[in-house]
């Protein structure tokens, strides 16, 4: 499944017009509708977060939507980059505990 289709399941499942959602979400039910189409990427995390707002995602919804965005954007999902941005010791953390071990593996 791609995040198109999966924000158009989520959104037929809560039972959304696909111009209900776009209001909510404060977008275009053009910009909406041609992402659930695969024509544009994933949002950003600002409209993210409104979906999961919006849709009452549960945590695991929630994971699905920004592993799927991120996987749409060619990047990392996005609720991961914006942790790591908030929170460089993370990186330390992976870059050692990750990152060296892989290459040492190697070598």
């Amino acid at each position: 499944m791609n995040f198109g289709d999966y924000i158009s399941q989520k959104r037929k499942e809560k039972n959304f017009t696909i111009r209900e959602l776009a209001n909510r979400l404060e977008i275009s039910f053009t910009y909406l509708s041609d992402v659930e189409k695969g024509r544009s990427k994933a949002f950003k995390q600002e409209i993210l977060k409104k979906i999961i707002e919006v849709l009452q995602l549960n945590k695991e919804e929630s994971d699905i939507l920004n592993d799927l965005a991120g996987e749409s954007q060619g990047s990392v999902a996005p609720d991961i980059a914006e942790y790591l941005k908030n929170h460089p010791e993370a990186v330390v953390a992976f870059r050692k505990n990750v990152i060296r071990k892989e290459k040492n593996e190697y070598h």
